[in-house]
């Protein structure tokens, strides 16, 4: 450091000079930073509350996610004079009904226990002892009428049961005359050859495999349950042939979607885990267990 001693006055004021324009600076950066630092604490600020704003938005309450603004309760139908006029239409009767500023809660409905009115009834009646039918001082009770009797319903479930249908074919022909041949009633065309199982066995499995989602070897142990342990390749069997007889009605079903405006979809991918591929016999589909 230079000894401030040995200057002389011109040094001095120089040094002195030089020293007040680095505080000068100094002080000048120092109030850009001051700056800066408010600049982005107030963006910082902000940008919390957007994210609390899109995070309410996202994953509050649906009834309550766009009370704020009454735009989001419009549609988008076009830009005819109808949608014009059903989005006016509700708007007013948004305001009308003052649900806007307000969020009211529907009352919770108490629910109903009592059990199906169109399931079968069967009606047991639980009587008394004999012994307490009679009294030791006034001798035998009398039954009070229907209307006083105490009515308790339970549910019962009853398991599904298999049994085995035998169909018998009569035959009949000509005494001595082998020409003109053995009459008898035609045989059905079956699921699988043979014809052991019959389309209700082949229903169950669709069902269950399509419409409740359970795999083949679940329904293995169902059937079993009942009384019959099929392999998974005849149940697969089973439900690949089921393929001709609904045919009809998946063509149907296609072009009733064909002839409509709208279809409606769902883009959520699917990765298959196993390749498509067909048969030889009939083109049809084989059908992962």
């Amino acid at each position: 450091m230079q000894d401030l001693a040995s200057l002389s006055k011109e040094q001095l004021l120089e040094f002195v000079g030089k020293q007040a324009e680095q505080l000068a600076t100094q002080s000048d950066k120092v109030a850009r930073d001051v700056d800066i630092i408010k600049q982005l604490e107030s963006k910082v600020e902000q940008l919390e509350k957007d994210y609390l704003k899109l995070w309410q938005e996202r994953f509050a309450a649906k009834s309550e996610r766009y009370i704020a603004d009454p735009d989001q309760l419009r549609i988008d139908f076009g830009d005819t004079d109808e949608a014009a006029d059903a989005a006016e239409g509700l708007a007013a009767s948004l305001e009308e009904a003052d649900l806007i500023p307000e969020h009211t809660r529907r009352r919770r409905k108490k629910r109903d226990e009592s059990l199906p009115a169109h399931l079968d009834r069967k009606e047991i009646l639980v009587d008394v002892d004999d012994a307490d039918k009679h009294c030791a001082t006034h001798g035998e009770k009398a039954q009070l009428p229907q209307s006083m009797w105490d009515v308790r319903e339970k549910l019962v479930y009853v398991p599904p049961s298999l049994l085995v249908e035998v169909r018998k074919y009569p035959k009949y022909a000509c005494q001595d005359q082998p020409q003109c041949g053995i009459a008898s009633a035609e045989r059905p065309t079956g699921l699988v050859e043979g014809d052991k199982y019959d389309t209700s066995v082949a229903t169950e499995i669709l069902v269950n495999k399509y419409a409740y989602h359970l795999p083949i070897y679940r329904q293995q142990d169902m059937f079993a349950g009942s009384g019959w342990t099929p392999s998974r390749s005849t149940m697969l069997n089973i439900l690949t042939n089921c393929y001709f007889v609904i045919e009809p009605l998946l063509a149907y079903f296609k072009q009733v979607v064909l002839t409509d405006s709208i279809v409606a979809c769902d883009d959520t991918g699917v990765t298959l885990n196993a390749v498509k591929h067909f048969s030889n016999a009939g083109k049809r589909p084989v059908l992962p267990g």
